[in-house]
């Protein structure tokens, strides 16, 4: 997992990796997480996007955390994750 989320920084290779993702969903939450922590604006931005679709209230702390980022591109990305983590919480049976 690791590796994959090294490669989110390649406009090339980050929505494969993405779709990878999202195929292992919740279980690769955690450990994509850490990645919101990574030197790259890219890596965390993808990071905090693909966690949107696969994240749940654990990740939703972490991703708050990105809420002063100093990438405008990562805050947003981060604020849409969060909010579809609570539309699909709000949905959920």
């Amino acid at each position: 997992i690791a590796r994959l989320a090294n490669s989110l920084d390649s406009d090339k290779l980050a929505p494969q990796i993405a779709a990878y993702f999202l195929e292992l969903g919740p279980a690769a939450a955690g450990q994509l997480a850490v990645h919101l922590k990574d030197p790259s604006d890219s890596i965390r931005a993808n990071a905090a996007t693909i966690l949107g679709g696969i994240g749940g209230p654990v990740e939703i702390a972490q991703l708050q955390l990105l809420a002063e980022d100093r990438s405008p591109e990562v805050r947003r990305a981060a604020q849409r994750a969060i909010e579809r983590i609570l539309m699909r919480a709000a949905v959920a049976p």
